[in-house]
């Protein structure tokens, strides 16, 4: 099953701070640390996701090039965008409205 990582703590209930869910407020900024990264997958990023986190200086443009042309996803992310395939990850945040450190 599909779920954005905001909708599974939710669901677990792990209390990812958000405000909006729609991906432009920066409120739900998580990291994410794959534990076997051959396994890694960069699930694409919405344009607002990538104005988002750019604009929270979070995400560089060679992070987007390697996410859209080597399937290498960025470090951080928005945690109501965010869908893990398939892969193991640790996802950390500080319980603070766009802190993920």
């Amino acid at each position: 099953r599909d779920m954005a990582i905001l909708a599974l703590a939710e669901e677990n209930r792990i209390p990812i701070p958000f405000e909006f869910r729609n991906d432009n407020c920066g409120s739900c900024l998580i990291e994410v640390s794959h534990d076997a990264p051959e396994r890694k997958k960069a699930i694409t990023l919405t344009d607002k996701e990538k104005l988002t986190l750019t604009q929270l200086g979070m995400l560089i443009a060679q992070e987007i090039e390697d996410a859209e042309v080597r399937d290498m996803p960025p470090r951080y992310r928005l945690a109501c965008q965010f869908i893990a395939r398939d892969e193991d990850a640790t996802i950390t945040f500080t319980g603070n409205p766009g802190g993920a450190d």
